[in-house]
Formats: structure tokens, sequence, C-alpha cells
């Protein structure tokens, strides 16, 4: 059911935390009733049941999405409230990611006992660390329910980047035309540029309202913060500078746009601006999907 929550005050817990785990628990509901549905006898034997099942599948994550989306009470979000739950968004994101990812190699490292044939446990035994199959499976279980909450984080943060890009006068479509390669240059004004309009955003932590008052109190501690937050943090995804040489370079034609318009940077943004970004999505997808194809060329001819 829908959440026609839309006018109502909020707290960050509720973006951060309550929608997000919302979508993983019925995420985590449908995926058990599937698997449980797989050991029902000669289920396997109907026709086209890999067919049914992955458009089940589609259509229950397509709207488990869109319920989430829904459900997001996104209205007349100030720029105070907009670094909160972005910073809170990333830093969360990166803290969970680093669980995901000791828990990828634990799941690497680990072997569940059950399938250590004697002839071999020896070898095993001497790579692999044999643990219990109940232990093994809570440690799967809890991977995925990182994974999916990650997913649920990520969707409920482009639904706030959008907002607040269609905030700052973008066009929707326009908006949708720059993802995925230059989305930040969409959202990027409205995280490094401050207004009036009330907060409707309540912050129960102390330390974390502290810490937001002290990114927007001023334009350079903003400036400052984004740069570390969503450019160099990248480097902790990837070791290729590109990850942050890409950002970098959309944030300087962000700066030479805002250094040549100066205070008409907002009769420009959904125009020449947002058009710039437009045409290097454009050209990063069609080099994207050039290299894709060159690749799978090659891995066809091996």
């Amino acid at each position: 059911m829908i959440d026609k929550t839309q006018n109502i005050k909020t707290t960050l817990k509720t973006w951060l935390w309550d929608k997000p785990a919302r979508f993983t628990g019925w995420v985590f509901i449908f995926t058990a009733l599937f698997y449980a549905g797989s050991y029902i006898p000669n289920i396997d034997k109907i026709p086209a049941i890999d067919a049914i099942c992955l458009g089940i599948s589609l259509i229950t994550i397509v709207f488990l999405i869109r319920s989430l989306i829904k459900s997001l009470p996104y209205k007349n979000i100030n720029h105070g409230n907009f670094v909160a739950m972005t910073n809170g968004y990333k830093l969360l994101s990166l803290t969970l990611f680093g669980v995901w990812m000791g828990l990828t190699m634990l799941m690497n490292r680990c072997k569940p006992s059950d399938i250590v044939i004697s002839s071999v446990s020896a070898e095993i035994n001497k790579t692999y660390l044999v643990i219990p199959r109940t232990l093994f499976s809570v440690i799967e279980i809890v991977w995925f329910v990182v994974a999916v909450y990650l997913l649920g984080l990520w969707i409920s943060s482009i639904y706030v980047k959008y907002k607040r890009a269609k905030d700052m006068g973008l066009s929707g479509w326009k908006v949708i035309l720059s993802m995925p390669f230059t989305f930040i240059m969409s959202w990027m004004p409205g995280y490094l540029t401050s207004d009036k309009k009330q907060s409707n955003l309540t912050i129960n932590s102390k330390w974390y309202n502290i810490f937001n008052k002290w990114v927007i109190s001023k334009p350079n501690t903003t400036l400052f913060v984004f740069l570390v937050l969503f450019v160099l943090t990248n480097l902790f995804i990837s070791t290729n500078l590109a990850t942050v040489l890409f950002p970098l370079m959309l944030f300087a034609i962000y700066m030479l746009w805002k250094t040549i318009t100066k205070d008409t940077f907002s009769k420009h943004i959904n125009r020449g601006y947002i058009w710039t970004a437009i045409v290097i999505n454009l050209l990063m997808v069609m080099s994207f999907i050039r290299m894709s194809m060159v690749y799978l060329q090659l891995i066809l001819h091996k």
C-alpha cells in the first residue's frame, strides 16, 4: 500500500532507515517465498516455468521500487535538509558497503561443512575455512539483507537528488537524460547552493545535527565536504583514477558555468548547463556500449 505522506514533517531516520528497511523486508519476504516455492514437487516440469518466474520477479521488484519511491515524503526540502540527507546516504552507504565487502570476502574464504567430501577434506581445509552449514547460511542471509538495504538506500538517494534537481528549476526529463554518468551535474547545484526555505526535516542525532550545521555554515565548508564525500571516496570503491578524475571534470564544468554566468546561473541551469551534461552523458553511454561490444566479441572469440 502506498503511503500518502507528501505533506508531513519527517525525520532523517525516515529516509535512512524506515523506508529502505521496509523495502528490504518486503524483498526478503518475496525472495523467501520464491525459494520455498522451488521445493514444490515437480514444479520444474511446468512449461516455461523459468520465464514465468522471471516475469513474476521483475513485476514484483518494479512494484516494490514504485512503492518505495511513492512512500518517500519529499516536500519542500531545503538546502540544509538536502545536504543532511545526501551526506547521510553517502556515509551510511560507504559503511554498509564495507560490511558487505567484508561478508563477501568471508563467504569466499569459507565452505559449509556439509559439502566437504572426506576424500578431499584435507585439501579444502588447507584452502578454506570449513564452518557449520547453519552459520554459513546465516552469513548468506545477512549478506543478502545488507545488499538489498543498500539497493533501497541507492533508490531513495536517487529520488531525493532528482527532486532537488527539479527544485533548482531543471526539467524532469532533462535530469533523466543526464543519468547515469552526469547525473551528479543535475543535483550538484542543489547541494552547493543555499536557499531560504523553511526546514521540515528533524535530525534526532545530536552529533550529526552539529556536523550538518557545520557543513552548511559556509560555502567553502560545503564545497570541501562535497569534494571529499562525492569525489575522493570513489577510490574506496575503485582504485582507478578515472573514478576521481571524471567527477572532478564535471565539477570543473559546473564551476566554469558558475564563473561565467555569475548571478544569472539560475537562468542558464535548465538551458546550456544541463544540455552540456546531457551531451557528455550521451557520449559516455555510446562509448560504454562500444566498449561492451568489443569486450563481448573478445570473450566470444576465445
